[in-house]
């Protein structure tokens, strides 16, 4: 599901059969950036799952049509995070492009695994 605010981007995803997909051992961070990368949802950078629990992104390379969504909403900036919901047996994810860190404060409670 992709939610806007205010030219802001909060997309939200729910995989079911998580143990289907991960193996134990693996890292679901890892395997959320990667699908991050590989949608053609969300094009304005490259994400990697950090040591740290966190996702790390970088700009990709300086291209100004290849921005243009981006300029256009003044959003250049990520957050990603990630649960594993055993109960349930899916995976929840989110990404959220927005402009400034006060925009976090816009999150639900329930939706912020990591902080």
């Amino acid at each position: 599901m992709i939610f806007r605010w205010h030219l802001r981007r909060f997309y939200l995803w729910h995989f079911s059969c998580v143990d289907r997909f991960l193996n134990p051992g693996d890292d679901p961070l890892t395997w959320f950036a990667s699908f991050v990368n590989d949608s053609y949802v969300m094009r304005g950078g490259k994400f990697v799952a950090d040591a740290d629990g966190t996702v790390r992104w970088a700009r990709r390379r300086r291209h100004l049509i290849g921005h243009r969504d981006e300029i256009a909403r003044r959003c250049f900036r990520y957050e990603l995070a990630c649960r594993v919901d055993r109960q349930n047996n899916r995976l929840v994810a989110w990404a959220f492009n927005y402009r400034d860190p006060t925009d976090l404060d816009a999150l639900p409670d329930d939706l912020r695994f990591d902080r």
